[in-house]
């Protein structure tokens, strides 16, 4: 299977499991899905969306494209999987929305004239950008459905982490060669400061999370959580491809699109391995400490995910 119908196969079979992984504290994972609708309703918040049209690309169950109407915008979701767009209909017939919500079968590589002939106010687009094969294609495709002002919320695993994790990531970087250019860039953050108001709140943060870990009342029973990166029913899954904020920036500009802001996702407090050495949930909660800094520079040296919010000009 090629990368495309791996992705569909997983989904249509895993909607259900991804959808809970990707937004509730289970076991060993990170809700990622709850954290980043969390920091783009909190980016939206002073911003009047009543009447504004939206395309949420990827839309999976629904989650974002129900938020973003229930402020009253008109939602346009559409996503390749049969699986999670029967789980975003049947959610529909239970929602009151101020707005309106519409799901659409699309493959993004060839959007229906009825998607490719509209301009949107805002474009969502969690995680897509590493399911195609460059960001140059991505930028291509968005910048058919934008018009001037248009604004881009992306998500994409970042390639910076790739230093930071220790990994088999960190290996190939340096097998590869390409480890010094990361780390030139995450010097560019390490150069920024840190306001000390977010250092205090750090600390109080870990200071309560340090309590949440002590009455964890599962504690100390391991639950091995799903891979989702391992069972296709016998496939291989590709993982996502990554970039780094800076390459992204850079491809954005040359298709007319300005960076406004960058949000760290998924931060690391301890070395990704130590997740499973940990009983679970205390890893995560611990990591959580850092999301006060996740807009701030210095985020995207120790987060796996970052989002960017750019504006067609």
């Amino acid at each position: 299977m090629n990368r495309e119908q791996q992705y569909k196969a997983y989904f249509d079979h895993y909607n259900e499991e991804w959808l809970e992984g990707a937004y509730s504290q289970r076991s060993y994972d990170y809700p990622v899905g709850y954290h980043r609708l969390r920091i783009l309703l909190k980016s939206l918040e002073k911003e009047n969306l009543e009447g504004k049209k939206i395309l949420d690309i990827g839309c999976g169950g629904g989650d974002i494209s129900f938020a973003l109407a229930e402020r009253g915008a008109d939602v346009i979701g559409i996503d390749m999987s049969d699986g999670m767009l029967e789980v975003a209909r049947q959610r529909r017939l239970q929602k009151v929305l101020k707005g309106n919500v519409d799901f659409f079968k699309e493959n993004v590589l060839e959007l229906s004239e009825d998607i490719a002939g509209k301009k949107f106010d805002y474009i969502i687009a969690f995680g897509l950008i590493g399911y195609l094969e460059s960001d140059e294609q991505f930028f291509e495709i968005i910048r058919r459905v934008s018009k001037k002002n248009t604004v881009l919320y992306l998500s994409c695993r970042n390639r910076l982490f790739n230093v930071t994790s220790i990994s088999h990531n960190t290996v190939m970087e340096v097998q590869e060669g390409t480890v010094f250019k990361l780390i030139d860039e995450i010097d560019t953050y390490y150069a920024k400061e840190m306001p000390p108001d977010k250092n205090a709140e750090f600390l109080e943060n870990l200071n309560s999370a340090l309590e949440k870990v002590r009455h964890l009342q599962n504690a100390k029973e391991k639950e091995e959580s799903k891979d989702s990166l391992k069972d296709l029913r016998g496939g291989h899954f590709s993982p996502a491809r990554q970039s780094t904020p800076g390459e992204v920036q850079n491809t954005a500009e040359k298709y007319g699109y300005s960076l406004l802001q960058l949000w760290g996702v998924h931060p690391h407090l301890l070395l990704p391995r130590f997740n499973k050495k940990l009983p679970p949930q205390v890893f995560n909660i611990l990591s959580d400490a850092l999301c006060v800094f996740e807009d701030e520079p210095i985020s995207l040296i120790w987060s796996s995910v970052f989002i960017g919010k750019y504006e067609f000009v």
